[in-house]
């Protein structure tokens, strides 16, 4: 080892003793400095009584001590530790003299450059080391005594920090910000220690002030005074749980002094000085839309909340009354700096999300709002509105037609693209681009049948045929979204419907058959391939959950199309095992037809299990164009049937045994395909309501048509009956939807098993009606009807949970049921009396249907009002109790409140939450509900809403739970009266609304109620047929009394009665229920019979005549006929004069009516003795009382006619509604223009 690495080895080994002894010196002048500093500042801060800013100012000693410190031993540091600390070394090794020095500094040459004789000065240097070795040298006490000063400086600190003395409570606070206890505070401050002290704020600012209190007080006062010669103002202040007080000065306006006293103490006076905030002068937002939008640059002056589509950049620009120092836009709590330039202040953000945004600055170290909150909405991207106003709907032409086809579409900002879709035959869609651009667009397209053709197999593109189908749809898209319309067709149909004759129509006289089944089967086709539609539709934009119930609903329809395929396959195969084809060119048509659809059908359902949609779609159309074809041919089938003369049960056999088999076939299946409706919603429910009142209005049309066709003798016996029996299967069939919604109104609060059965029951009871008639169906409504009894418990507990009009609704969908019934039971009669009194019948069931309707309407008004009440009733009982808490106890009892009575007064808020939300829901449903029968009242509601949404007592009872959960008892009771005065304003406000409602349904009612002067003509009218028929039975009964056996022509209803039976009879063998079918009406007809003799001898007291009983010709008793059949003169003559006490009735109400209107005096004198005559009845064609009676008709209508006349002549130009041919005006016109001519 040579001697220049040794001295190495002793240098390395000196320096580190040398920073050793450094260290200890900075640390121990370090750990004094802290001490010296914190003696000091513990010293003087109970002096200043324990002040923030004290303390403040000995940190900053503190701190500044520390920093000269550390800086005094970095210094040395480096000075030691440069040239590699020759000059320390030197210094801590004088006996080297020099050497040390020299070595280093020949040592840090380069190689090469050293001295020669720096080995030899190595030398030299160690061995003058060796003799004096650096423990000797440079002693271990040079850093111990260092350390242990710094040591006891640190003991004596922590001493300092842990001891219980006033000095001690003044390092704490300056070393860890800890006060001592106020006693402490206090007495350093002189007994009382207030803070903020002398304080700078903002004006209208709000000020906390505190004080610490030496020793217990019970009385301590704040004194202040505004402005320098106002006088003082005391109020006392609260007490804190750690023993301070408190006292808010609320919006400071002016400078302002104050000092704080407990008994004798008082404290330093001290000041508020009250500066102003810049105040913001003009504020102005400029929006800039992004491109797809549409939309130019768009500013609004004054600010507030921004809403804008996401992406949309917005600039904010507002100048201010002075420079602000440091203005902030604050978003969602971050801040970013604005740009300033003098008194404007500018900046600019994207909307890209939800939230709310500020203008602050920064005002006396503290960051200021300058405005409140406002909120930033993003504006969703909606879809498209897009639909067909022209056609609109499914349409039918020849295959040479122009279709035009109109599109409305809209959009909130602007379509990219319109484009019309149609396909011919399930073919490759065709698309035609129609004008986009705008944001509202209505558009038209010419579809020209004659050039839209499909190429066929070998390339021809051959024009369109009877049968063919042509679908559309339109679609437009916008910036996010695609939508489409419900898929139309047009139906191509021929120029002129061809009617032929069968070879084999000998005799019309059998039964018809088909009905419209052929038409049901291309329905039902159809809507499995509007349904298919709606499903590719929806699985575009449906979720998870939504995709699954599109596959199930996918699933149901393949079953439902697989079902209707093997329907078709068996009507194929029943067909051929007939040997029907081959026989007539209609019927192998129609097989054909149904063949080529069955075979579309398969694949179609083999798409729709596999979720694929579009090609179901494709097959579907070609199913739905052969069945159309099929329907084509079978209606020829029909007319062949109809064209056959009147004799035999003959005509074309082939094309009736196909008749049959597509009845039988589409009538066992159609339940499969009926579902049960669910009325969800109170939309779907009016709609139902709606459906069966233009039901009723139509049935009832068309009875009264046919009860005019009777009287008039202008239809044949044969199709008399046809019409009757398809009345009594369409009333049947009303009568069971009028049951079902009876039901659904009465189980809406969800009976799910209860409906289900329902819907069963009323399956069953139509595949037993579809199959049987006349009494058969009687049979099947009794069983029903039993059947529904059965579950009338479960519909009673049910009901007891519904509202007023809900029950009011249920009620009177059962009442409308049971007329539905008592009008088949009077269909079944032959006469046209019988079909009148069943026109009555529907008649009431609609009116009653509509008159619950209308007070359902005003009950939901009451409903709410009621629910309003009670929420207000409750939200006034949670004042007064939070407000007891609150007042009524000591800061002490408040702090006192245990965790599970907060718990249970915020549960109480939550809950009037809750029900203040389902009362705003119901508002809105009401109000939907409502439109048409209380407009009024529904835009009440409505604004009532708007009002709402704005105001938000929702959330205001939100943030009230908030504080009572959080303990703020008392900031929660001072907004109470406010929250409970606006419920109590929504319960009269909606009270009101109910009072308008209430007066709105009242006035329709009324105007519903009142009679007119086309009430007056009708019953007249009645009344002339009834005179005219009592004097054609009194020609009768003078013809018969030569022959017995001759039967009066207006018996003709009991003779058909009787060859019902017959006929009934004669299909015993093969149709035995048929047979009773046919007697029926002959059974109820001598019923009939019985009971108007039984009347005729209990009213013998009544005037003899025709419609008199007693002894007169035919009242009193049953005349026989020769051959020993009942008479029906007598039922009619019973009939007649029902009629006319009714008539009476009737008229003496119109008189009432139109007294001080419609009639003179003179005709309410004639209109008066006319309804006493007929109330007394004894009417004789043959004496003066009759022509009277035809006089004082004659009078009366020709008054009646002319104020009509006359009224209208006084009406607008303009027609403000349509008139129709019903009961108001039948014969009327052409009677007063023949009375006019002279005629009789």
């Amino acid at each position: 080892m040579n001697a220049r690495f040794e001295l190495d080895q002793y240098l390395s080994h000196a320096r580190r003793r040398l920073r050793w002894i450094l260290s200890a010196r900075g640390t121990a002048v370090l750990m004094a400095a802290l001490l010296l500093v914190t003696l000091v500042a513990a010293w003087m801060l109970p002096r200043y009584g324990f002040t923030p800013q004290a303390a403040l100012i000995g940190r900053i000693a503190l701190a500044a001590a520390a920093a000269g410190a550390i800086t005094w031993w970095l210094l040395r540091w480096r000075a030691q530790e440069r040239h590699r600390a020759a000059a320390a070394l030197e210094a801590a090794l004088p006996q080297q003299e020099g050497r040390i020095a020299t070595y280093l500094q020949e040592s840090s040459k380069e190689p090469g450059k050293a001295s020669v004789l720096l080995d030899l000065l190595a030398a030299d240097a160690l061995a003058l080391a060796q003799r004096e070795p650096l423990s000797e040298t440079i002693r271990p006490r040079s850093w111990a005594l260092p350390a242990a000063g710094a040591a006891a400086c640190v003991a004596l600190l922590g001493a300092l920090l842990i001891a219980n003395t006033g000095i001690s409570d003044g390092a704490r606070q300056l070393w860890f910000g800890q006060l001592p206890p106020a006693a402490r505070v206090a007495a350093a401050a002189g007994g009382i220690a207030v803070q903020p002290g002398d304080a700078t704020i903002r004006r209208n600012q709000d000020l906390d002030v505190a004080a610490l209190v030496a020793g217990p007080s019970d009385d301590v006062q704040l004194h202040v005074r505004f402005g320098e010669m106002g006088d003082w103002e005391s109020a006392p202040m609260q007490r804190n749980p750690d023993g301070s007080y408190s006292f808010t000065i609320y919006a400071v306006r002016d400078a302002a002094s104050y000092y704080v006293t407990a008994g004798r103490l008082k404290s330093a006076e001290h000041h508020i000085n009250v500066v102003d905030l810049p105040s913001i002068e003009r504020f102005k937002v400029r929006y800039d839309y992004p491109t797809w939008t549409g939309l130019d640059e768009h500013e609004e002056e004054g600010g507030g909340d921004l809403r804008a589509v996401a992406g949309t950049r917005v600039t904010l620009e507002l100048t201010t009354s002075a420079p602000l120092e440091s203005p902030l836009l604050v978003i969602d709590g971050d801040g970013r700096e604005l740009k300033q330039s003098g008194a404007t202040t500018s900046g600019t953000f994207a909307i890209e999300k939800e939230g709310h945004y500020r203008i602050a600055t920064r005002f006396l170290g503290e960051v200021v709002p300058l405005t409140p909150d406002y909120a930033i909405e993003i504006v969703e991207d909606q879809k498209p509105e897009i639909r067909i106003v022209r056609p609109g709907r499914d349409y039918r032409a020849t295959a040479i037609e122009e279709v035009p086809v109109r599109v409305e579409a809209r959009d909130d900002f602007r379509l990219d693209a319109l484009e019309l879709h149609y396909s011919v035959n399930g073919g490759e869609w065709r698309r035609e681009k129609l004008p986009a651009g705008s944001s509202d667009i209505q558009a038209a397209a010419l579809l020209r049948l004659e050039e839209l053709q499909k190429p066929g197999a070998d390339g021809s593109a051959p024009a369109l045929v009877p049968g063919d189908l042509v679908s559309y749809y339109a679609q437009a898209r916008d910036n996010k979204h695609t939508v489409q319309t419900d898929l139309f067709l047009i139906q191509v149909q021929p120029f002129e419907q061809r009617y032929t004759q069968a070879q084999a129509g000998g005799g019309g006289g059998g039964e018809g058959g088909g009905g419209d089944q052929d038409g049901d089967i291309s329905r039902r086709q159809r809507e499995i391939l509007v349904a298919t539609w709606n499903l590719q539709r929806n699985e575009k934009e449906a979720g998870a959950r939504e995709k699954e119930r599109v596959a199930d609903n996918a699933r149901m329809l393949a079953e439902v199309q697989q079902t209707l395929a093997g329907q078709a396959e068996t009507l194929i195969q029943r067909a051929r095992a007939r040997q029907l084809t081959g026989q007539d060119r209609a019927v192998d048509e129609f097989v054909r037809a149904v063949q080529d659809a069955a075979k579309a059908m398969t694949p179609a359902a083999r798409s729709l299990e596999k979720m694929e949609l579009a090609t179901a779609v494709t097959h579907e159309q070609q199913a739905l164009q052969h069945l159309l074809r099929a329907e084509a041919a079978f209606r020829d089938i029909n007319v062949a049937m109809n064209m056959g003369g009147n004799g035999g049960s003959g005509g074309a056999q082939a094309g009736r045994d196909v008749s049959e088999m597509t009845e039988l076939e589409l009538d066992l299946a159609r339940n499969q395909y009926e579902t049960e409706s669910r009325m969800s919603s109170p939309q779907q429910r009016s709609q139902a309501e709606d459906e069966v009142q233009r039901r009723l209005r139509e049935l009832a049309r068309r009875q009264e048509q046919l009860a005019r066709q009777q009287q008039r003798q202008q239809i044949p016996p044969e199709q008399l009956r046809w019409q009757q029996e398809q009345l009594r299967r369409e009333a049947e069939e009303l009568r069971r939807q009028l049951e079902q919604l009876a039901q659904q109104n009465s189980q809406q609060g969800g009976q799910q098993q209860s409906a289900q059965q329902q819907g069963g029951q009323q399956s069953q009871g139509g595949q037993q009606q579809s199959g049987q008639q006349g009494s058969r169906q009687q049979q099947a409504s009794r069983q029903q009807g039993g059947q529904q009894s059965q579950g009338g418990q479960q519909q009673q507990s049910a009901s007891s949970r519904m509202s007023p009009g809900e029950q009011r609704r249920a009620q009177a969908a059962a009442e409308a049921a049971r007329e539905v019934e008592e009008a088949l039971r009077q269909m079944q009669g032959g006469d046209r009396q019988a079909q009148e009194q069943a026109l009555a019948r529907l008649q009431r069931a609609r009116e009653r249907l509509e008159e619950a309707r209308q007070q359902a309407g005003a009950d939901g008004f009451e409903d709410l009002a009621d629910r309003a009440r009670r929420i207000a009733e409750r939200q006034r009982e949670s004042e007064q109790a939070l407000r007891a808490l609150a007042g009524g106890r000591t800061p002490q009892q408040q702090q006192g409140l245990t965790y599970e009575q907060l718990e249970r007064m915020a549960n109480e808020k939550r809950e009037i939450q809750g029900q203040l939300e389902e009362l705003q829901r119901r508002i809105e449903s009401t109000r939907r509900e409502a439109g048409e029968s209380a407009p009024r009242a529904s835009r009440q509601l409505a604004e009532i809403r708007r009002r709402l949404l704005e105001e938000d007592p929702v959330g205001s009872i939100g943030l009230s739970a908030r504080q009572i959960e959080r303990g703020r008892v008392r900031e929660a009771a001072n907004m109470e009266p406010f929250r409970t005065q606006r419920l109590e304003d929504l319960a009269e406000e909606l009270e009101d609304t109910a009072r308008v409602a209430l007066s709105e349904v009242g006035r329709r009612q009324q105007q519903q109620q009142q009679l007119t002067t086309e009430d007056l003509l009708a019953e007249l009218g009645d009344v002339r047929r009834m005179l005219e028929q009592a004097r054609e039975l009194s020609l009768a009964q003078n013809r018969n009394q030569g022959d017995p056996n001759v039967a009066s022509p207006n018996a003709q209803d009991g003779q058909q009665g009787q060859a019902g039976g017959q006929q009934g009879q004669q299909g015993q063998g093969n149709q035995g229920q048929r047979g009773q079918d046919g007697n029926a009406p002959g059974q109820q007809q001598q019923a009939g019979a019985q009971q108007g003799g039984a009347q005729g001898g209990a009213d013998g007291g009544i005037n003899d005549g025709v419609f008199g009983g007693g002894s007169n010709r035919w009242g009193g008793y049953a005349r026989f006929s020769g051959s020993g059949n009942r008479d029906p003169l007598p039922v009619i003559q019973n009939n007649l004069r029902n009629q006319a006490v009714i008539s009476a009735e009737r008229l003496a109400q119109i008189r009432e009516q139109l007294r001080n209107s419609g009639l003179t005096p003179a005709d309410s004198s004639a209109l008066r003795e006319l309804a006493d005559r007929l109330r007394r009845g004894g009417i004789d064609p043959m004496d003066a009382e009759y022509q009277r009676m035809a006089a004082l008709v004659n009078q009366i209508e020709l008054s009646a006619l002319k104020a009509m006349s006359a009224d209208n002549a006084n009406r607008p130009t303009r027609a403000t509604e349509t008139v129709d041919d019903s009961r108001q005006y039948r014969d009327n016109v052409a009677e007063y223009y023949r009375r006019l001519g002279g005629g009789e």
